[in-house]
């Protein structure tokens, strides 16, 4: 071996700080205060912010939602993530978890929290919301980014997951909609395809698209 010039010894690098925090987080050997906790979840590093998560995902069980809601709003997305994943693997407490901490988080005043919990009831399926996210799409102070979200959460749950954040008819509803604000329906009609711009109710073959944006409705919306 030793004449074999092509094989070198093998030198592993040593570990990072990082990853030696991590493992000391998730061993218990490191028991941070919650502040400290809600810090390190917001590291940079990816595995040390998931171990803070897990960590305080073990404390969500005492946690009330006055407490949460004192929080900062960077310090609410995490406990919102570290919540999250307790009502997959405990099914006996994921109604009344969610019953609980969706719809503080879905109104939440900060869109990132916003954003998160529209992900959650789209991955849980949570068609209870329903009504809910529906309002969040006719909101007016609503972003085009949460605006979306809205939008791909009401397909997912609608049965349709595949539409993303296309949605034709319910685009067109809002497109149409005079009493919703000109923000929401420039938002609406930026998601509809190009094939539904233009289409006149006498002249298209298409029965399914006669209802499409006619050179009369884009006069109106101009």
């Amino acid at each position: 071996v030793s004449q074999a010039t092509w094989s070198q010894p093998e030198n592993r690098p040593s570990r990072s700080a990082e990853s030696i925090l991590a493992k000391r987080l998730e061993s218990g050997e490191f028991k941070p205060s919650r502040d400290e906790l809600f810090e390190l979840a917001r590291h940079a590093d990816p595995y040390v912010a998931h171990a803070a998560r897990r960590v305080l995902a073990d404390e969500t069980h005492s946690w009330t939602p006055d407490e949460i809601t004192r929080l900062t709003p960077t310090d609410r997305l995490q406990a919102l993530l570290a919540i999250k994943p307790g009502t997959r693997i405990d099914p006996d407490t994921a109604e009344t978890a969610c019953e609980c901490w969706v719809p503080l988080f879905l109104s939440d005043t900060d869109e990132h929290v916003q954003f998160e919990a529209l992900r959650w009831i789209a991955e849980a399926r949570l068609t209870e919301h329903l009504p809910a996210v529906e309002d969040i799409f006719a909101r007016s102070d609503v972003s085009f980014k949460l605006f979306e979200a809205a939008i791909a959460t009401w397909n997912a749950l609608s049965g349709h997951p595949e539409l993303g954040v296309r949605n034709t008819p319910k685009l067109l509803e809002r497109v149409r909609d005079t009493s919703s604000s000109p923000q929401i329906r420039a938002y609406a009609l930026r998601l509809l395809p190009n094939e539904w711009v233009g289409l006149d109710d006498v002249n298209s073959e298409e029965s399914d698209r006669k209802d499409g944006l006619t050179i009369e409705l884009m006069r109106k919306l101009l």
